[in-house]
């Protein structure tokens, strides 16, 4: 064996040998920790390892514990030791009135003395206002809350002060006005608070509001209501207003002086103590209205800080209740359409109109004679006739008596009848130059009772009714080839199975009314395609190309559009590629146009159905040149 070989299985044995000497390391030899020798040494460390876990649990629970009983036992020393502090020991005395004018200012002291062993540092007084409290110096600025800075009050002090404020509320009603001190002690982060209230009642009211109105009325007949508000207060009201509600089918014919919003809102200002305003409203109820009971309400108080047509603080109300009966002689005027009780007219056309009349009295009344004003500029007065009346065209008034109609010679006790007329209203043309135009209808009866009797002679009844007219729109279309908008192309006249390109014009007209939620709605026959989006002077463009349908929606569109400024117009460009059976025919490029609008004015929807759409005749082209398909 070669010395080689020997070397070799010496290492080999040396390497196999557990009884090799350590290997000499230096500080800067950087070695692996020496793993456990066995798995029964690592189960060993693991299980004491465990036991020191438990035991850190067990002292971290039972030092929570203590934590927590010491904070509890401290917060009983502080709140309940005679030696510590306590809020109950806070005294909060209130010397005020026990009854006060609304808006009055009211002054109250309030007196706090501290009956603690220590301090109380930094205290602040807070006091809650009920809703409607306005400052002492200015009803027109809302107080919700104080807050004064009192400082420190050392044990048995005793420290007052001055609260002031203005009190509104109904009459008898009693305010509650909540009170505390908050303060904190040495060696102490925690704030606390004493608590007690004042207990206020609300004696005579800041202003007074009367209604003087009559009793009873009736359907059609002119109403007033006299209203009256007038100061109680000492000092001035700032910001007065006074806002009305009135009874379905009451509408107001005149006011004064003229409301701030609407027909129901008045500005009052300011109001100097023992000052009165004066406010009178004149209305009718409508003809439709049932008899019964109506009431009318008025409130008076400062405008709210957020809106100066809503009351933010009340002072007085008032309601008045009338009786609405059958008028002695019923009367009443239909005319044009009628939605929620406001009649409307068409623009630019004919229309007829009835007046019923009623005896509702238990006797027979003779000599009937009704009149009808029709009042407006908007009606063609030569147009205007009556069935069985006598009409006067210089003050537009039809006359129907015993001498133009025998059944009103005696009317029976409960008979009723009717009497016709008609009229027409003026055109686009008349209609653009005038802004939310109306057409009035005076009606006026009178009629004599037997004599001996206890009813009034002549019985009288009146009745007028306003008329909205509704703005006239008009859509017009037309089918183009020499367009500087879009380019098209394909021959004219269109032939069959050929593309042959348009582009339709198509533009909406309104005379007198804004309009809003203009609508325009067509179909788009199969053999016809849209070349490109179209051209807008106003609102939005969708097209369905499933269903084949567009939509043109314009917001809003001012009156006089496409007479005194432009009309709304869309133009857009398509494709036709006629079918055989459409040959010696000018097949239409758009069907079933519709348009939807509603007139701001009249609050009513316009529709118009069946419009014209455009055809393959193109307008600017000569007429003797004709649109219709060919071979």
């Amino acid at each position: 064996m070669s010395s080689s070989d020997s070397k070799m299985d010496r290492l080999r044995k040396r390497l196999n040998s557990n009884d090799q000497p350590a290997a000499e390391h230096n500080e800067s030899d950087l070695s692996a920790p020496e793993e456990p020798n066995s798995p029964h040494d690592w189960q060993h460390e693991q299980n004491g390892g465990g036991s020191g876990h438990a035991i850190l649990n067990k002292f971290l629970l039972f030092a929570g514990i203590f934590v927590l009983l010491a904070a509890g036992f401290a917060a009983v020393v502080i709140a309940t030791d005679d030696s510590g502090m306590s809020p109950k020991r806070v005294d909060i005395r209130v010397d005020g009135p026990d009854k006060i004018s609304a808006g009055e200012t009211t002054n109250f002291d309030v007196t706090l003395t501290n009956n603690n062993e220590k301090t109380l540092r930094d205290v602040s007084l807070n006091v809650e206002f009920p809703p409607g409290t306005r400052q002492p110096d200015n009803s027109g600025s809302e107080l919700r809350r104080s807050k004064q800075n009192l400082g420190d009050i050392n044990p048995k002090e005793t420290v007052s002060t001055e609260i002031s404020a203005s009190l509104f509320g109904r009459q008898g009603q009693t305010q509650q006005i909540p009170i505390a001190a908050e303060y904190s002690v040495a060696d102490s982060n925690a704030i606390f608070s004493a608590d007690s209230s004042y207990s206020v009642t609300i004696g005579e009211l800041p202003v007074a509001v009367n209604i003087s109105a009559p009793n009873q009325t009736a359907p059609g007949q002119p109403v007033t209501f006299d209203i009256s508000v007038q100061s109680n207060s000492a000092k001035t009201l700032n910001n007065v207003i006074l806002r009305g509600e009135y009874p379905f089918g009451f509408t107001t014919t005149q006011t004064s002086p003229e409301p701030a919003y609407q027909d129901n809102v008045w500005s009052l200002g300011d109001i100097e103590p023992g000052e009165k305003q004066e406010i009178s409203i004149t209305g009718r109820f409508s003809g439709s209205v049932n008899s019964g009971q109506r009431t009318v309400r008025f409130a008076s108080g400062i405008a709210s800080e957020g809106s100066d047509i809503e009351i933010g603080t009340l002072f007085a109300e008032r309601a008045q209740t009338l009786r609405l009966q059958a008028p002695l002689l019923g009367l009443s005027v239909d005319i044009g359409e009628e939605n929620q009780g406001q009649l409307t007219l068409n623009g630019g056309s004919g229309v007829s109109g009835v007046i019923a009349y009623q005896n509702n009295v238990n006797q027979p009344l003779r000599a009937t004679e009704i009149t009808l004003n029709v009042n407006g500029d908007r009606v063609n007065s030569g147009t205007v006739t009556a069935d069985q009346g006598l009409y006067r065209r210089e003050d537009q008034q039809i006359t129907w008596n015993g001498q133009t109609a025998d059944k009103l010679k005696t009317i029976a006790p409960g008979e009723s009848g009717e009497l016709s007329f008609g009229l027409e209203t003026k055109g686009a043309k008349t209609l653009a130059a005038v802004k939310n135009p109306t057409v009035e209808f005076s009606l006026r009866g009178t009629a004599q009772p037997p004599s001996g009797t206890d009813l009034p002679s002549p019985i009288t009844a009146e009745l007028t009714r306003t008329s909205k007219v509704l703005s006239d729109v008009n859509v017009t279309t037309k089918s183009l080839r020499d367009s500087d908008r879009f380019a098209v192309s394909g021959p004219y006249p269109p032939e069959v199975d050929t593309e042959t390109g348009y582009v339709l014009g198509v533009s909406v007209a309104n005379t007198s009314n804004q309009l809003t939620d203009v609508r325009l709605r067509a179909d788009v026959p199969a053999y016809v395609s849209l070349a490109s989006d179209p051209q807008l002077s106003a609102g939005s463009f969708t097209y369905n190309e499933t269903i084949g349908r567009l939509r043109w929606e314009i917001d809003e569109l001012p009156a006089g559009a496409g007479y005194s400024r432009q009309a709304a117009a869309m133009y857009l460009p398509v494709t036709i590629e006629p079918t055989l059976d459409q040959e010696g025919s000018s097949p239409d490029i758009l069907t079933g146009l519709t348009l939807t609008a509603v007139d701001s004015f009249a609050k009513q929807t316009i529709k118009l159905e069946n419009i014209d759409g455009p055809n393959t005749q193109a307008e600017d082209v000569d007429e003797d040149r004709s649109g219709s398909v060919t071979q």
